[in-house]
C-alpha cells in the first residue's frame, strides 16, 4: 500500500518530467514518451479489436492530449461520452481547448479513486511504463489498476511494455517491463473475466493488453 506522501512524490517527479519534454517538443506523440503517431495507431488498433467502445461511456486514464479519442473519432467509434483524467495540467488544459465536449479533470486517481462507476469502459494506455528508482513498480501497477477497474461498469483496459524482449531492441533502464504472466494472475483477484492480448508487433518495442471485464 503505498501511502500519499509517496505517490505525491511520484506525481510531482512524473509531471516535471513530462513538462519538461513539453516545453522541448511541443504536443506530440514523441513528449509523452510514445516514438511516433504511426506507433499509437498500432497501439490504439490493438485494443479496439478486442473491445467495441461505440455506445459506451469511456474514462481515459492518463489521457494525455486525447490522443486515443482522436482514434476513436478517426476509425467511426462514436463514444456516448469521454471523459479525461490526468495528473498533468498543461495537458487537461490543452485537451480542453481541442474538446470542448468531452470533460476533462486534473485527477490522480491514485489519492482520488472514484467512488462508484466513472464509465462503462476505462483505458490505461502507457501510463505505467516510467520505472520508479525507490519505489516498487509492481506493487504500484496493481493498486492503480485495482483502483481503475472500480471505476468501470463493463471493462478496463491495460496497455505496458512486456517483459519479453525484442532481441535487436536494448532493454532500457528507464522504463518498466510488466510480466504477462504475473499480472494475470493479480487480475484474477479482481475478477475471473481476463484477457491477454500479446499478438501485436513491437513499437519498437514488445507491447501487450491486459483486458479486465465484469
Amino acid at each position: 500500500m503505498f501511502d500519499s506522501n509517496k505517490i505525491r512524490e511520484i506525481e510531482s517527479s512524473t509531471v516535471q518530467r513530462y513538462n519538461d519534454r513539453l516545453s522541448k517538443l511541443g504536443f506530440v506523440p514523441q513528449a509523452l514518451g510514445w516514438g511516433s503517431r504511426e506507433h499509437q495507431i498500432i497501439r490504439f488498433d490493438s485494443i479496439c479489436r478486442f473491445v467495441n467502445f461505440s455506445g459506451k461511456t469511456v474514462l481515459d486514464i492518463g489521457c494525455g492530449f486525447s490522443d486515443f479519442y482522436k482514434f476513436l473519432l478517426d476509425v467511426g467509434e462514436n463514444v456516448a461520452e469521454y471523459t479525461g483524467i490526468d495528473i498533468n495540467e498543461n495537458f487537461i488544459n490543452e485537451c480542453k481547448q481541442k474538446y470542448k465536449d468531452n470533460h476533462y479533470e486534473v485527477r490522480n486517481i491514485m489519492l482520488k479513486p472514484y467512488e462508484g462507476y466513472a464509465a462503462d469502459i476505462g483505458v490505461i494506455i502507457g501510463v505505467l511504463n516510467f520505472k520508479f528508482k525507490d519505489a516498487d513498480n509492481f506493487e504500484f501497477s496493481k493498486e492503480f489498476i485495482k483502483k481503475s477497474f472500480n471505476a468501470c461498469k463493463e471493462a478496463l483496459v491495460v496497455n505496458l511494455l512486456s517483459s519479453y524482449l525484442v532481441p535487436n531492441y536494448p532493454k532500457e533502464d528507464m522504463v518498466y517491463y510488466h510480466s504477462p504472466e504475473e499480472l494475470f494472475e493479480f487480475a484474477q483477484e479482481l475478477t475471473d473475466n481476463v484477457s491477454i492480448i500479446h499478438d501485436f508487433p513491437p513499437i519498437p518495442q514488445k507491447e501487450f493488453n491486459l483486458i479486465l471485464r465484469r
